[in-house]
């Protein structure tokens, strides 16, 4: 696969072997770009929205899916044909404790009960050098992941309401990129917080 886009700003790199867009950018700037990817199959386009500010956009990327399959549970990662797509937003925070109510959370999609599954993505600001514990809490399923997909904690599996814990090093002051995966599964009114 070989990849391509539109003239970018100035101090923004793009990698034609994988697609990563990155750099350090020299002016703040808002714009749309065409993305190319050619492969075996042939050639594909889309637009992506760049946006380069003085800071990070606050609070998290959220992609809403409902789950398509039952045996989910079995399976490492939930894509393609297994979930589809509902909802796109940004959500405040992820801190959704354990309730009795028959609703997910007030941000979430009202028809998100049961067999769904949530992909955040954001910035942490880290203002501390060290290592940091991390500790994902969830019922069902997620995964925690860092820059490059780095997979920092795996708790999946279709489990009880649960932690785990993870230390991550942080070199210095400044924004970290964090994903976070999430699938809920029957109405345990399970919830997640990071």
């Amino acid at each position: 696969h070989t990849w391509s886009i539109s003239t970018l700003p100035s101090g923004i790199t793009f990698d034609t072997s994988n697609g990563y867009i990155g750099g350090i950018p020299a002016s703040t700037s808002s714009g749309v770009y065409t993305v190319t990817a050619t492969g075996v199959n042939g050639v594909a386009s889309t637009t992506v929205r760049i946006v380069i500010a003085n800071t990070y956009i606050p609070g998290f990327h959220a992609k809403y899916y409902k789950i398509m399959d039952a045996n989910h549970c079995l399976y490492p990662a939930l894509k393609g044909n297994v979930v589809s797509l509902k909802s796109i937003q940004v959500d405040d925070n992820i801190n959704h404790p354990l309730s009795a109510s028959t609703h997910l959370w007030d941000n979430a999609p009202s028809e998100f009960t049961t067999y769904f599954y949530v992909e955040w993505d954001g910035y942490l600001k880290m203002e501390v050098t060290g290592n940091w514990k991390m500790r994902l809490t969830c019922s069902s399923s997620c995964k925690l992941f860092g820059a490059d997909d780095q997979l920092l904690i795996s708790h999946w599996g279709c489990h009880e309401y649960t932690s785990v814990e993870a230390t991550y090093p942080v070199s210095g002051n400044g924004y970290y990129y964090f994903r976070i995966e999430y699938a809920q599964n029957t109405e345990e009114i399970g919830r997640a917080h990071v």
